[in-house]
């Protein structure tokens, strides 16, 4: 509240729909919050109280999570046409859905080792990070994607005034985009803020 007192927004939340375990969570135009739920493998819209169900990993008759389909989403973001696109920690695919939960396959399973976070540019362009591969990738299709900052090389300097490319990032750990289209990437081993410009070029903010 204005007050900084804190509100709890799902004690109205009818019995069973509950959040068992947040892992993500973006906020709409109109408030509205979206939250992924690592447990229960799916997502959630809350507004006003009232909760909805966006999507929900299909389950068997007696409730063992389905072969083959995508679980443990983590990640949530919206693009600028309100579609919430996702993370899937257990499969590693990223998939698209819109306010009725039709789905488009934006990363296919297995494409990127251990994805950890995503982030869209303002051409909603979608953006994937492998803390383990150390690497950010532009994602071109659901089966095609390039390096857009890190190296697979030798050096572990973390050099500035490079292409990004050129560039060691040491544990990369979260992304996201200004109004620019500059992508912040947070680093873990060097305790830094890296910044790659929309010309490729990387910098360190702090």
């Amino acid at each position: 509240e204005n007050n900084l007192e804190p509100i709890n927004i799902m004690g109205n939340m009818p019995d069973g729909s509950g959040i068992d375990y947040p892992s993500g969570i973006c906020v709409g135009s109109s408030g509205e919050l979206y939250v992924a739920d690592k447990s229960k493998h799916s997502i959630s819209r809350l507004y006003k109280g009232i909760v909805k169900t966006i999507y929900s990993t299909p389950r068997s008759k007696d409730g063992s999570l389905i072969a083959g389909e995508p679980t443990a989403p983590t990640v949530i973001r919206l693009n600028s046409l309100g579609e919430i696109v996702v993370l899937f920690e257990g499969d590693g695919s990223i998939r698209k859905f819109n306010e009725r939960g039709n789905e488009t396959l934006l990363l296919q399973a297995g494409k990127i080792e251990q994805p950890t976070d995503i982030a869209l540019n303002s051409d909603n362009t979608l953006f994937v990070l492998s803390t383990q591969k150390q690497q950010v990738y532009k994602v071109k299709n659901d089966d095609e994607f390039v390096a857009y900052a890190g190296t697979q090389g030798t050096s572990t300097t973390a050099m500035d005034g490079v292409l990004a490319t050129e560039s060691f990032l040491g544990e990369p750990v979260s992304i996201d985009f200004d109004s620019s289209n500059r992508l912040y990437i947070a680093d873990n081993v060097f305790g830094s803020i890296r910044v790659v410009n929309p010309d490729g070029m990387i910098t360190t903010l702090t």
